[in-house]
């Protein structure tokens, strides 16, 4: 009874230990996203910009999906 139970707190830790570097990894991610999305809205607010202060009216190209 006492190795099984020392078994199961073994993996309880590993799986433990392994639930956290997902979730670091997770946050990782959810950071850079974060940071992308910033960037891509403060390029697209120098392109408009550019836009109005050029006059510039160009054609919209669609894309297919």
């Amino acid at each position: 009874m006492k190795e099984r139970s020392e078994l199961l707190e073994e993996q309880n830790n590993k799986l433990t230990t392994e639930l956290t570097n997902a979730i670091d990894h997770s946050n990782d991610l959810c950071e850079k996203i974060v940071l992308m999305e910033m960037s891509r809205d403060k390029l697209q607010a120098r392109l408009t910009k550019i836009t109005v202060d050029t006059g510039y009216v160009g054609h919209s190209v669609k894309y297919e999906t």
